[in-house]
């Protein structure tokens, strides 16, 4: 593996496999932003072969691992001779609920830990009568979301932020918190674009729960996001809760799934 050093070099490796025109199979999508962090702070890697670029972005005892390949056989072949298969890997598979990659993987010794499926909404969303909306998390809180993300949430299966991410999204104005005795007792972390609104987490302490300040925190994220035409999320397919919450709001499930898979037991 070697550290990526600018985002020129991953869009390089990415137009040397499309110039092969063997076909292209990935579950890498840019984002300047994002992957410029990762560059920053020296956690994105890459590992090169004559068919398949892996990337692999560092975080904490595991890697999460992208990769852009020609087919799903030259993806395997090049998987199973990879000096960092020791890691333990974390790589996400998106598509529909039957996967030809998906299944080409678990052949070769990977195994599915999670399934998540798109929940969506169409339409304005529904604006909501208050006095105030929750306050913006500012930078001070970082510590303290990174923290409450990173024990209540699964960093193998939900992208958990880094702490630089969670900056940027600060700065955008895109966490919303609720806080009590001093400490945060509830977030809400999204991204907005002009027509589009993905609700990356939403969280509320256990202690605090049915007190409506999951929906205080809800109610004013869909005030700040009324501009917006459709309302995503991602759910983990067996958190039976959050599907019922989702319901609740208006959300159907889609047909578009992300298989995590691992390469060892945990």
């Amino acid at each position: 593996m070697v550290r990526i050093k600018s985002i020129e070099e991953i869009q390089n490796f990415t137009c040397f496999i499309r110039s092969l025109r063997k076909g292209l199979i990935t579950n890498f999508y840019l984002n300047v932003e994002k992957h410029s962090i990762w560059i920053e702070t020296g956690e994105f890697f890459v590992h090169e072969t004559p068919e398949c670029i892996f990337f692999l972005h560092e975080n904490g005892n595991f890697y999460h691992l992208f990769f852009t390949a020609t087919s799903t056989d030259s993806l395997c072949a090049a998987l199973q001779k990879a000096s960092f298969c020791n890691e333990l890997l974390s790589i996400d598979i998106l598509g529909a609920k039957e996967n030809v990659v998906k299944d080409a993987l678990v052949n070769i010794g990977f195994y599915e830990y999670k399934s998540l499926y798109r929940m969506y909404h169409i339409g304005y969303p529904l604006q909501y009568e208050m006095e105030k909306i929750a306050d913006m998390a500012t930078i001070k809180d970082i510590d303290e979301i990174y923290h409450i993300l990173n024990q209540d949430f699964d960093p193998l299966s939900e992208q958990i932020p880094t702490k630089g991410e969670l900056a940027l999204a600060i700065s955008k104005k895109e966490i919303l918190i609720f806080r009590a005795e001093s400490k945060i007792k509830g977030l809400i972390l999204f991204e907005l674009s002009k027509l589009n609104m993905y609700l990356r987490f939403w969280w509320v302490d256990k202690m605090y729960r049915n007190q409506h300040i999951g929906a205080f925190l809800y109610h004013s994220l869909m005030n700040l996001a009324k501009g917006t035409k459709r309302q995503m999320h991602w759910v983990i397919s067996t958190n039976d809760n959050a599907i019922k919450r989702y319901k609740h709001y208006g959300y159907i499930a889609e047909s578009l799934y992300d298989y995590v898979l691992l390469n060892k037991k945990v």
